[in-house]
């Protein structure tokens, strides 16, 4: 959870707060042990920001997405 919020949300969450919304079935160390386990299953390999996602921010910020989107991706070149 701590890793997805990280990535996605603006304000990070305390651990305290995920332990209240689970309703108090895991304990600090677990949320911790648990997250550590997730970025070690995933070799750290998180997903790289490329100018495609900041493109697409941008565009959205400006409502023209959908009229720029398809450009774009016809444009795009995959590095993998």
């Amino acid at each position: 959870m701590l890793l997805a919020c990280k990535y996605e949300e603006i304000y990070v969450h305390v651990i305290d707060y995920f332990i209240v919304i689970s309703d108090k079935a895991y304990t600090r160390a677990e949320v911790l042990e648990m997250e550590k386990e997730m970025m070690n299953t995933l070799q750290f390999n998180f997903s790289v920001p490329t100018p495609f996602v900041f493109i697409k921010r941008f565009l959205k910020t400006f409502n023209s997405y959908k009229e720029v989107s398809s450009f774009i991706s016809s444009t795009v070149v995959d590095f993998e």
